[in-house]
């Protein structure tokens, strides 16, 4: 009994040492802990513990994920969403943070396409390809970047 408290311990050390750098998933923290080779058991148990503490969050994580997306990064939804995703988030959880948060896509995408499109062309198609393919991997629906694109030729009187 002492052995299985003994790891149960180290593993809440090693899980808490990751959390003193940044947020983690329960599934970022649970793949982390199975590295270290801990029991499948011990791991579930040490997340446990620190879901009940406070320590791991994943409504928390995804919204405070969300936020530095959309304000530092100005990743559109789909990118977050599968950012989210890959790091072990719920379904129901991401839907629920990005509906919460009220995101107005079309705004952030708009200054990204002004700021970025003082620096090209948009008539010469490669430019403008290149600048819908930086927009698409930021998250961006392609349809939400030519509406984004026309309306910023519209306002500058580009066609």
């Amino acid at each position: 009994m002492s052995n299985t408290y003994d790891e149960f311990s180290r593993a809440k050390y090693v899980a808490c040492i990751y959390l003193a750098r940044r947020m983690h998933t329960k599934s970022e923290m649970y793949n982390k802990l199975i590295k270290k080779e801990y029991a499948p058991e011990i791991c579930e148990k040490t997340i446990e513990a620190l879901i009940e503490l406070g320590y791991i969050n994943d409504t928390d994580y995804a919204e405070r994920y969300t936020k530095d997306a959309i304000n530092l990064k100005k990743h559109g939804i789909n990118r977050i969403k599968r950012d989210l995703k890959q790091k072990g988030i719920d379904n129901e959880i991401i839907d629920q943070t990005i509906t919460e948060l009220d995101i107005d896509n079309s705004e952030i995408l708009a200054r990204l396409v002004e700021q970025k499109a003082e620096r090209l062309d948009l008539k010469d198609i490669k430019q403008k390809n290149r600048l819908i393919g930086f927009l698409i991997r930021r998250g961006y629906k392609y349809d939400e970047i030519f509406s984004a694109i026309r309306e910023y030729c519209d306002n500058k009187g580009e066609i």
